[in-house]
């Protein structure tokens, strides 16, 4: 496009064999789990489009924009479907803006665009405040942790 960025539309796996009916125009790459690395594809993304997944964590941690489109909201939320909202607020502590209808989305990375691609900087707090170490080690602190969560009960266990 006119800002040198693709568009890649990655599918949840689930509806990987509906993508006929998202009908993708031309310009929309389109990828899936089975045929490509998806780790390295985020790490080439400057930003993302997505509904409520966890996968916006893995960006935070990048420090690259998320952008939340949220259109059933209320429907999610409202008891249809096995999520319910948690500690974690996408308006409050999102990584990106929150959009619930298509202008709005559309706005959002227009104005992302417009900034050279730069998460707004109440974004980029966010994920340090989230996501705080990105040193490559966090795996190792989280069995660590894991482990010491363990450790009192170590000598409880029977020999």
């Amino acid at each position: 496009g006119q800002h040198g960025k693709r568009i890649v539309f990655m599918p949840h796996p689930n509806a990987v064999p509906f993508i006929d009916a998202f009908a993708p125009p031309a310009h929309v790459e389109v990828c899936t789990k089975a045929e490509t690395s998806f780790l390295p594809l985020l790490s080439r993304s400057v930003a993302m489009i997505t509904d409520y997944t966890s996968v916006a964590f893995d960006m935070a941690l990048l420090r690259r924009c998320v952008f939340y489109y949220q259109f059933d909201r209320e429907e999610f939320y409202g008891g249809s479907h096995n999520w319910r909202e948690g500690y974690f607020d996408d308006d409050r502590d999102g990584f990106g803006p929150v959009a619930t209808d298509e202008a709005a989305l559309v706005a959002n990375i227009a104005a992302f665009l417009a900034r050279g691609s730069q998460p707004e900087p109440e974004y980029v707090r966010r994920m340090e405040a989230t996501l705080p170490e990105t040193d490559g080690h966090c795996c190792e602190r989280v069995f660590a942790a894991i482990c010491e969560t363990a450790r009192p009960y170590r000598h409880r266990m029977p020999a």
